[in-house]
């Protein structure tokens, strides 16, 4: 069982962090050193589905297989490893762990591009994976023990900036690398920054205390694997905080085929170059998850500032406006109607990240909130790759020019699912909701 939360005990290293974090400067320098690195992250996982032609031209490849390769055995491991990574989150310093998962995945993406053969490929993206599963909640942990609660959507959403970062450097950056000079060099390009923030890491950002002490060391393996069990165990009987993370894990579901997929599908179905689309589809993605992502927390605060339960009810809308907007951009019937649905699906496709996952933060206690969001990112991560494959196989399955376009419709529809899950949330628990924003959701969600 899971230890009960405790206080934690003033200590030199804590005291101290506790007052460079009092500053300003040095909260918003952790968020934006947490973004930067996941930044990496999101670029070292995304540019795999950059370059699919290429990588299917030169191994021969179907659609299952690069579904494969750019999501589902990437998920798979990166679900494995969340359960030896979520409990170590609450007990290890956490900047020290980022730092090494980040050289560890940063390496294993340099290794793709060396890969001789589709297996050896499949291998070096596992590792990736693996490595990556500890990224976002370890990141969130922190920052929650930096940041005060009634901010957690705003700063949510700045760290969530690293997905359109990441997308613009895998599409944009990949995409030019690999028409220059071949896909493998972009992998090779693409494992230098990681590297370099881990250093960086070590050396500027100092860990900061807990509100809660965390369970004492020494536990065995299976006993830590046991504690993601009662983390599940405490979403699971919360009908709210359930209904809420299973609609994060389905929009990463649909996200994930949409990621693996989008720009094979404009190279397809538009003839478009894979540096054009590359610098294009990452120009517009940028620009649109900027905006939705920064725009999402802070219409998230204020409308919950003024009733915390309209948050969700925001967030439940936002799901079913992503999936009608990337529905239209399959279906435009030109290419420049096509890019216009997607610039509105970049916006709203970036909204949620910091209202879902600041209330899900939130809705988490202290001593158990590394484990409930590696439980969270498992799943979103299991999510995405199963949402690559499935795409991969219904392009297959549908057959024909347009197979792609019909696997992505069809994934997309699982964006209007999740919305429904987020408006059950809201009216299933208005009153724990109302929590979730500005207080612990610790205490409510009953």
């Amino acid at each position: 069982m899971s230890e009960p939360s405790r206080t934690v005990a003033p200590h030199a290293d804590g005291a101290a962090a506790g007052a460079k974090y009092a500053r300003p400067f040095w909260r918003w320098y952790a968020a934006i050193l947490l973004m930067l690195v996941y930044t990496c992250s999101m670029a070292d996982r995304q540019i795999a589905s950059t370059v699919v032609q290429p990588v299917k031209a030169e191994f021969g490849l179907t659609d299952g297989q690069i579904g494969l390769m750019t999501g589902f055995l990437f998920g798979i491991a990166n679900g494995v490893a969340g359960l030896i990574t979520g409990p170590l989150i609450d007990r290890v310093n956490r900047r020290t762990f980022l730092a090494q998962i980040v050289t560890v995945w940063s390496l294993a993406t340099a290794a793709v591009g060396l890969a001789p053969n589709f297996a050896a490929l499949l291998a070096a993206r596992i590792t990736v994976g693996a490595a990556e599963a500890g990224g976002v909640p370890a990141s969130l942990s922190l920052l929650a023990n930096v940041f005060p609660e009634e901010r957690r959507s705003t700063v949510t959403g700045v760290f969530y900036l690293s997905a359109p970062f990441g997308a613009l450097l895998a599409s944009a950056g990949g995409g030019y690398v690999a028409a220059e000079w071949g896909w493998r060099w972009a992998f090779f390009v693409a494992a230098i920054p990681g590297l370099l923030l881990a250093i960086l890491m070590l050396f500027t950002l100092p860990e900061p205390q807990r509100t809660a002490a965390p369970p004492a060391s020494g536990a065995s393996a299976w006993a830590r694997v046991k504690e993601l069990g009662v983390a599940l165990s405490y979403i699971l009987r919360r009908p709210a905080m359930a209904a809420h993370y299973a609609g994060l894990m389905l929009i990463a579901l649909a996200s994930g085929g949409k990621v693996a997929f989008m720009i094979a599908f404009f190279m397809r179905h538009h003839q478009m170059p894979l540096a054009t689309a590359g610098a294009t589809l990452g120009g517009i993605g940028a620009v649109s998850g900027i905006v939705g992502a920064l725009s999402g927390g802070v219409i998230a605060d204020w409308v919950g500032a003024r009733r915390p339960v309209y948050a969700q009810w925001w967030l439940a809308g936002v799901a079913v406006a992503i999936g009608l907007a990337d529905m239209a951009f399959v279906l435009a019937p030109s290419l420049s109607l096509a890019l216009v649905a997607a610039t509105i699906g970049g916006v709203v496709g970036a909204m949620w990240l910091g209202p879902g996952y600041g209330i899900a933060t939130s809705m988490a206690p202290d001593h158990l909130r590394g484990k409930c969001l590696a439980i969270l990112q498992m799943g979103a991560n299991l999510g995405a790759g199963f949402g690559a494959l499935l795409v991969g196989v219904l392009s297959d399955a549908y057959g024909g020019p347009g197979g792609l376009g019909l696997g992505l419709v069809t994934v997309f529809g699982v964006f209007i699912v999740a919305g429904g899950l987020f408006a059950f949330t809201a009216v299933k628990e208005p009153a724990p909701l109302a929590g979730s924003l500005h207080a612990s959701g610790a205490a409510g969600l009953n």
